[in-house]
C-alpha cells in the first residue's frame, strides 16, 4: 500500500520505504536504510511522515513556482509577438509591460519606458488624447474604445485604434489599465483616398452631364 510506511529487513540491514503524497497523489518515496537489528516504533514513522508531508509541501510550491513562471515565458511571448501595441499601467499611469511593437512606436528600449508615463514618452498632443481616454476608462470601469490621432515626429497625422481595459483589485481599488493600440494611419489614408476618388468621379460625371447639355 502506497500510503503507508513500510519496513522490511534486507540482509543485514533494515530498508524503510516512505511514500511522498499530496491530496492523495503520489510524488515520490524517501528510501532510508538503518542498521541491523534495528526496531520500528511510533515515533520512528511519526517523524518519517512529518519529513514526508514537508517534502510534500517543497515540491507541490516548487512546481506551482515553474508552472508560474512557465505560463509567465508563455504571456511574454504572446504579448511579445502581438504586431499592435500593448501596455499595462499602474494607476498613477507608469508603464510597468510593454510589447516590441511600443517599443518600436516610441523608439525606446523596454528599460527606458518601464517606471515613465505618457509625458515622458508621448508628444504633446499624444499625451492629452491618451489621458483623456485613461481617465474616461478608469471612471467607466468598463473596456472602452477610442480613436486617438496626433501629430507625429515627421508632422505627419497618426491614428490609432485603441481599446483601454480599467483593472480593479477585489475590494474595487483601481490597480492599472491594458491597453491594445492599433495603428490605423494607412487605413486611414486609404480611407480618404476613396473619398477623394468619389468626389473626382462625381465632378467627372457633372462636367459631362454640363458639356452635354451645352452641345
Amino acid at each position: 500500500d502506497r500510503h503507508d510506511i513500510r519496513y522490511e529487513g534486507i540482509g543485514p540491514h533494515g530498508h524503510y520505504c516512505v511514500p511522498i503524497l499530496f491530496a492523495g497523489k503520489l510524488l515520490g518515496v524517501i528510501n532510508i536504510y538503518v542498521k541491523e537489528g534495528h526496531k520500528r516504533n511510533q515515533r520512528e514513522d511519526a517523524f518519517l511522515t512529518s519529513v514526508a508531508n514537508t517534502l510534500a509541501g517543497v515540491i507541490v510550491r516548487k512546481q506551482m513556482e515553474e508552472d508560474l513562471i512557465k505560463a509567465n515565458a508563455r504571456v511574454q511571448t504572446l504579448i511579445q509577438t502581438i504586431p499592435d501595441l500593448v501596455f499595462f499601467k499602474d494607476s498613477q499611469g507608469r508603464h510597468l509591460v510593454v510589447n516590441k511593437a511600443f517599443e518600436e512606436f516610441v523608439d525606446l528600449p523596454q528599460a527606458e519606458i518601464v517606471g515613465k508615463t505618457n509625458e515622458q514618452l508621448l508628444p504633446p498632443d499624444m499625451v492629452e488624447y491618451c489621458q483623456k481616454s485613461d481617465e474616461e476608462a478608469m471612471k467607466s470601469r468598463k473596456p472602452l474604445r477610442f480613436e486617438e490621432q496626433f501629430t507625429g515626429k515627421d508632422g505627419e497625422q497618426i491614428f490609432l485604434d485603441t481599446i483601454k481595459v480599467p483593472l480593479y483589485d477585489d475590494q474595487g481599488n483601481a490597480i492599472g489599465l491594458v491597453g491594445v493600440c492599433r495603428n490605423i494611419t494607412e487605413h486611414r489614408k486609404m480611407e480618404e483616398e476613396l473619398i477623394k476618388a468619389k468626389k473626382l468621379e462625381s465632378i467627372g460625371i457633372l462636367a459631362g452631364g454640363i458639356a452635354h447639355d451645352f452641345n
